[in-house]
């Protein structure tokens, strides 16, 4: 039974995605995939095309901030606000310097840990 419900959805899954089509994305080209940061950039630029573009990396760091957030729940809220904030403050840094992430992302994330900061300031009163 098991088995044959996984082919139908495999038959359903091939049947629908045949119908997709993703001609609204642009293309790449040549110059897009031949080295690392070009195939990064094309995809941070691709990820929210046409509305956002350069919405990709963005998003990584807030699955980040998530996920090191979730880690360190262990200490006081306002600490784990803050360790974390601070971790993705440093890793925006060089996303912006290499124009990967626009700069006002950087400075939600600065002005997170200012938030933790006060936080752990007031957690302390």
């Amino acid at each position: 039974m098991n088995k044959r419900l996984i082919w139908i959805i495999a038959l359903m899954v091939l049947l629908i995605s045949s119908f997709v089509t993703a001609d609204y994305y642009p293309e790449p080209t040549r110059n897009d995939t031949k080295g690392l940061y070009e195939y990064f950039n094309y995809t941070n630029y691709v990820a929210g095309y046409p509305n956002e573009p350069g919405l990709f990396f963005p998003l990584i760091l807030l699955a980040l901030w998530v996920i090191i957030f979730i880690a360190v729940k262990g200490y006081t809220t306002g600490k784990a606000v803050t360790i974390t904030s601070a971790i993705i403050s440093f890793l925006s840094i060089p996303l912006a310097i290499l124009k990967l992430v626009a700069p006002r992302w950087m400075y939600v994330s600065f002005i997170m840990l200012a938030v933790g900061l006060m936080w752990i300031k007031l957690e302390n009163r």
